[in-house]
């Protein structure tokens, strides 16, 4: 589902069938953790699905990729039930989304959703209303202290993030961002 988050324009955002087949699952379970593009992702499968859907949330404390296979049952056990009025708060930040973009939302939260508040100011943060956005000046700053390898990029890029998800964008997004600078970077992925 992430793949929309590259370039497409909100306004060209639809829905997946694969909601409409969650909201006649009888029980649907959304795994979700705390990095802003996940969070970005619970915003709009809840906001998106049909009103008389209540799924539960599994809220990760970080990255599913850092959580070893044993803390999964205990992390089903601490579900929660998300209630209409979360899904409808959901609905109203969406549609913020979509007519004022990511910086329409920085501040913004759901108080039964802990990590999504966080998330909306750190997209925010990527963008502001005029320059460059937060991993942008990041980056940046990086590459001219002379880094020009992707992986060490990446590590020293993770180290500026919150350590319960790190770097949450791909190293083919801060390769093309380097690119734009115009320098070349070693250790580009395919």
């Amino acid at each position: 589902m992430r793949a929309w988050w590259s370039g497409v324009p909100p306004s060209e955002i639809r829905d997946l069938p694969q909601l409409h087949n969650l909201s006649r699952t009888e029980e649907p379970v959304l795994w979700f953790g705390p990095d802003p593009w996940e969070q970005a992702c619970l915003l709009w499968v809840l906001a998106e699905l049909p009103a008389s859907t209540l799924p539960d949330l599994v809220p990760l404390s970080q990255g599913v990729a850092r959580l070893s296979p044993a803390a999964l049952p205990r992390c089903f056990a601490e579900r929660t039930l998300l209630e209409a009025d979360t899904l409808g708060a959901c609905r109203a930040l969406w549609g913020t989304f979509l007519t004022g973009g990511w910086g329409a939302l920085g501040g913004a939260g759901v108080a039964t959703l802990p990590w999504l508040g966080p998330a909306l100011m750190r997209l925010a943060e990527d963008h502001p209303a005029s320059g460059p956005g937060r991993t942008r000046r990041q980056v940046q700053v990086l590459v001219d202290q002379g880094v020009q390898e992707l992986p060490v990029l990446m590590r020293a890029l993770e180290q500026l993030e919150d350590p319960r998800h790190g770097a949450w964008f791909g190293e083919l997004f801060v390769a093309r961002m380097v690119e734009a600078m115009g320098v070349r970077m070693y250790g580009r992925p395919g």
